[in-house]
């Protein structure tokens, strides 16, 4: 998707999502495109004071959903803890 841009990021914008998921290796998506790697990411290029739905997703857990806004030249950490499908959290 056009905006979204991987990886570390020497020169541009100071705005950056980093994504980590417990387990790692899980799929990401940003207002439901898919991004090309898994975590643990590093997401640059978001435009500051927008909304985007953060979807982290890997086969046997389930999803975790967010939405997440960053401000001006802000480094966010989001850390989705997955559950596994059918498991009761206390």
């Amino acid at each position: 998707a056009a905006g979204f841009f991987l990886g570390p990021q020497l020169l541009g914008p100071a705005e950056r999502l980093d994504v980590r998921s417990t387990p790692e290796g899980a799929v990401v998506l940003i207002n439901g495109t898919p991004q090309a790697k898994r975590t643990p990411l590093t997401i640059t290029g978001l435009v500051p004071g927008k909304e985007y739905e953060v979807r982290v997703e890997l086969d046997g857990y389930e999803p975790t959903e967010d939405t997440i806004a960053l401000q001006k030249d802000q480094k966010l950490l989001y850390t989705a803890r997955l559950v596994p499908k059918g498991k009761v959290v206390p």
